[in-house]
């Protein structure tokens, strides 16, 4: 899917079947995402039905291995997070959890150019 900007988006539907006939074309259309409903695009691969030569490869990343949590000697991390709303406060909220669960200390340094003052939390 393409998102358009909002004077623009009741065009939405129109250009997605432009853009069905040019992916029907193609043997496979590989989409770097997960298929179900835990994903990270969202709308822009799972609103609109999908051309059935449409292949979910999962995420792509150039990191061989995930990052390990710290471990009981070391439970301090620094996380510094920015990037467009709804997603980053989203984005946040996982990360807090799983902090909090795993009873870490974590600093969050957000990019929100309006707060003015830093928020502290119990964790």
């Amino acid at each position: 899917m393409l998102k358009l900007p909002r004077p623009w988006s009741f065009l939405e539907n129109m250009v997605h079947r432009n853009l069905l006939r040019k992916i029907r074309k193609f043997d496979e259309c590989w989409v770097p995402d997960f298929s179900g409903k835990e994903n990270l695009s969202g709308d822009l691969s799972h609103q609109y039905p999908l051309p059935e030569n449409t292949k979910f490869i999962n995420p792509l990343s150039r990191f061989q291995n995930k990052i390990p949590l710290p471990t009981e000697n070391n439970k301090k991390v620094l996380v510094i997070l920015s990037g467009h709303e709804p997603q980053r406060t989203e984005f946040e909220k996982r990360l807090e959890q799983i902090f909090v669960n795993n009873n870490i200390a974590t600093t969050f340094l957000l990019g929100k150019p309006n707060l003015t003052e830093p928020t502290k939390k119990n964790h």
